[in-house]
């Protein structure tokens, strides 16, 4: 990003480990790849769309292309999306994370990669944990004190917040919320 662009009144960036002082890299974040687990797999990250934070989606579908919707979880719950890399014939992986809250997950899709291994997307509803709740507070609060003075946070503008805390394993996790 160039200066000029930070420095736009419709653009917060705001970290809270302090790294956002003079940091002129424009990675937000960075995963480096663990090993596999014995049966292949890789926990490679989760988005995380916490329901009172959904915006309505667009009056007509006909112009979406080839887009498949998840259904909104209730209130006081969250989609999340995770991805997986898997490398074939190293057999069954235990999906129970993705199930023990709600009995049941979707698979959105996946495609094989150059390596041999091949990427695939679940989503479920889940119930937001404790440091995520905290996360996105900290975000909101935080972002607010750090923001441009003129940057507009009313909820007609749509204002987004990524928040990207890693899960005890050190798996990305990516909260987008209203701002």
């Amino acid at each position: 990003m160039t200066q000029d662009e930070v420095d736009r009144v419709d653009l917060a960036i705001v970290s809270l480990n302090g790294k956002d002082e003079g940091n002129d890299t424009r990675i937000l974040h960075q995963w480096t790849r663990p090993e596999p687990s014995s049966q292949g797999w890789i926990d490679g990250f989760r988005l995380v769309i916490p329901a009172d934070d959904l915006m309505p989606g667009p009056a007509s579908l006909k112009d979406l292309g080839d887009v498949d919707w998840i259904p909104a979880p209730s209130a006081g719950r969250a989609i999340a999306v995770r991805g997986y890399f898997v490398t074939p014939g190293k057999g069954e992986m235990d999906l129970g994370d993705l199930v023990r809250e709600t009995g049941a997950f979707s698979f959105l899709g996946g495609f094989k990669l150059r390596n041999g291994q091949v990427f695939v997307l679940f989503s479920s509803t889940v119930t937001l944990l404790q440091q995520e709740l905290k996360m996105l507070e900290d975000m909101r609060a935080e972002g607010r004190a750090k923001a441009h003075p003129g940057f507009d946070w009313s909820r007609d503008n749509g204002s987004r917040i990524l928040a990207y805390p890693s899960d005890e394993k050190g798996c990305p996790t990516f909260i987008d919320a209203k701002a």
